[in-house]
Parts: C-alpha cells; structure tokens; sequence
C-alpha cells in the first residue's frame, strides 16, 4: 500500500445517486445503484477508505437540463467523500465534456490523497476511460468491473480491449466474460454480485393452502425491456392459465402503458417505482421471484442479472431463464425453465405445486449457499484479496 498499511485506498469510479435522485430523475438507473452501494458498504465494511467521482445521470436536453451541476446533497449519497461532476448536458457535446471533467477530478483529488486501486463501474463510457488514463499517469492501478454492454462477438472484442487498455486487472460479473476474454494474462475475477444479508424466514409448517383458495403472488422486479425480457414476460403471461395468480412488476416505468402492453390481464399488477424498502416487501411477500432475460439476445452473455443475489436473500424460489452470464454454480440454485414463455409458464406450476417439505428444502439449500457465497461483505473481500494479491 502506499502508505505501507493494509487498508486499501479505494476511488470508486460510478454511481453513487441518492434516494431522490433515483425517485425523481428518469435517467439514472435503480439496478446500477442498489448494486454500487452493496459493494461500497462491503468494502468499507472490510477497512477500506473510500472515495469518489460520480455524475448524476439526466435525461439529455431538451428533456433534462440543459446543463447539470449538483444543488447540495440531495442528488448523491453523503456516506463517503465525493467529487461531484457537472456537465453541459447536450448531445455532441456531453460526451467530451465528462471525459474532460472525470479527468479533472480525479487529477485534483490525486494532488492531495493517491488511492491504492481505481475501481470502474463498467468501462464502456469514455469518461471511465479518462479517469483510468488520469490514475495510469499517477502510478494507480486500475480496474474497471464489467456489469453490463454490448455483445463483444459483434466487433471481435475490439472496443472492449480498446477500453480496458489502462486496466490492470479486470472483474466480470458474467461468467461468459470472464471465461472468454482474450487477455487470459490479464489478471481476471468472476465476481457477480451480493445482497446485504440474508433475510428468508423458513417457509411455514402449517398444512399447505388448498390450491382453490390460496392467491399465489409472483415477483418481478426492475426494468423490463427489450434486453431484460419483456417480450419473453408477454408470453409468460399469456401462456400462465392459472387464475390463482397475481404477476406483480415493480421499477421505473409509465404503469397505464405497461399495463396495457400486457393486455390489461387482471391478474397483472403493476406497481413502478419504489423505495428500497418496499421493495423489500414485496420480495418478502412473494411466493415465487421470476427472472426473464432473454436467452436468445447475444447481450446477455454479458449482462448479469443482478437482482438474482437480492432475490436469493429471501430464500425463495426464484424461476429464471438460463443465460451464459450465470455461473455453473446457478443451475442447482435456481428454477430453470427452458428458452420458451410457455415452458417457463410450466416451471412456475411446477413450483406452485411444492408442499412443505420441498419448500424448505429448497430455502435450507438457498440459506446455505448464500450465506457462503453472496454476502457483501464477502464479495468485497474477495475483491480486495484479488487486488493486493494479483494487482498490486
């Protein structure tokens, strides 16, 4: 370490939006965050000193502002020390403007304090490029996590390498990545995910609800899109005949819309944006968690659905579809259905129809793995391991 302790010196690189930022802007992504704050708080948990860069993202203008700088605190969080970017918020000109300014900040914060390891939310945007550059000048070591972007099959993997050239080592959320990245000497780390902690409580040992009275609610929650499956949910819907039903989707969205594109089915109920806390809720209430990415959609060998780990903290089952981002790992965890809405339709069935003894047989399995695998706090020692050992 550069000051030759064993706390690591962390610049984080990434989201870092508030509860009214995530509320009350359109653009900035409840996903990105929820995910940015688990791995701060690991790491912090796990001694690290903590600083950051970050913008708050805006709709482009003439949509949002025309240019965007921070009013005080209440677009970011104030947990750690943070650099706050403003940008002129136009097209041609946003792009430029960020990589100048991520540059500039970070050459202003290194003047005064020089971290052990730049950590990246992605690598796919040119100003994580710039804020890379600026550490590589500095002597920092650099490395992006890959959670998300555009199927590298398509170009060869040319611009991510080309993004990744002032890495010094890589993390990837998806297993595809991180099994097929050309750079095999590059010092790599699958690192999916985590939740806070596990929160499930064993399923109840009453007599099963008989299937006639009992209202079974099913859980979606997040964006649905076109990458996140929402024409695949289209079918699953429409495929699922059962009236005993409720398919409840929560995350930013217009709900009349939404509601229509599934037909105005009674059985769906839409609910858009909420807290952290609803949400939690809601997953706590649920029956069966449901997650759609669609597995013919190449992007998805690189997007790792990160509501996976979040789900798995209830103790749930949770019905997926099986994407190349998931780890081996995931097929004895998770309720596979095949690549059809028709044959996930069958597999929430076949779920609903577990008694008792299956159900916490399956929350004992889910307990068990989480708890040595998917905690925050775990995840980011394993992050931090793989730095000074492999990095540094």
């Amino acid at each position: 370490m550069n000051d030759g302790s064993s706390k690591l010196k962390v610049l984080w690189v990434g989201p870092f939006f508030s509860d009214a930022a995530l509320k009350e802007k359109r653009a900035t992504n409840q996903a990105a965050a929820k995910w940015s704050r688990g791995l701060l708080g690991g790491l912090e948990a796990n001694g690290c000193e903590i600083r950051v860069i970050s913008h708050c993202t805006e709709q482009r203008w003439p949509r949002g502002k025309v240019f965007w700088q921070d009013d005080g605190q209440k677009w970011f969080l104030d947990t750690y020390p943070c650099e706050r970017i403003g940008y002129l918020n136009v097209a041609g000109f946003k792009d430029r403007w960020l990589d100048w300014a991520y540059a500039r900040a970070a050459r202003r914060l290194f003047k005064n304090w020089l971290p052990d390891v730049v950590f990246c939310y992605n690598s796919l945007h040119s100003f994580n490029v710039a804020a890379m550059r600026e550490a590589r000048s500095h002597g920092v070591r650099c490395v992006p996590i890959i959670l998300d972007g555009d199927d590298p099959r398509r170009d060869n993997w040319k611009k991510l390498l080309h993004d990744n050239r002032y890495a010094d080592g890589v993390a990837f959320l998806s297993w595809w990545m991180y099994r097929n990245y050309p750079m095999q000497n590059m010092p790599l780390l699958h690192m999916d995910g985590g939740a806070d902690g596990f929160r499930g409580v064993p399923p109840s040992t009453t007599d099963d609800y008989p299937l006639t009275t009992k209202k079974f609610t099913l859980v979606h929650t997040g964006a649905l899109d076109y990458w996140r499956g929402l024409e695949f949910m289209k079918g699953v819907v429409k495929s699922c005949k059962r009236q005993d039903v409720r398919f409840v989707f929560c995350g930013k969205c217009d709900k009349g819309a939404r509601k229509a594109e599934f037909g105005n089915d009674p059985r769906v109920e839409v609910m858009g944006f909420l807290p952290g806390g609803e949400v939690d809720e809601l997953c706590q209430s649920a029956d069966v968690l449901l997650s759609v990415r669609e597995p013919k959609i190449g992007d998805n060998a690189v997007n790792y659905p990160s509501k996976i780990p979040q789900y798995l903290a209830w103790g749930k089952p949770v019905v997926s579809t099986w994407v190349p981002s998931f780890s081996p790992e995931y097929r004895d965890i998770l309720e596979i259905s095949d690549d059809t809405p028709k044959g996930f339709a069958e597999k929430i069935n076949e779920v609903l129809l577990w008694g008792n003894e299956r159900k916490t047989e399956k929350f004992l399995q889910i307990r068990s793995w989480f708890l040595a695998n998917k905690s925050w706090n775990h995840q980011a020692s394993r992050l931090i391991e793989f730095v000074k050992t492999k990095v540094l």
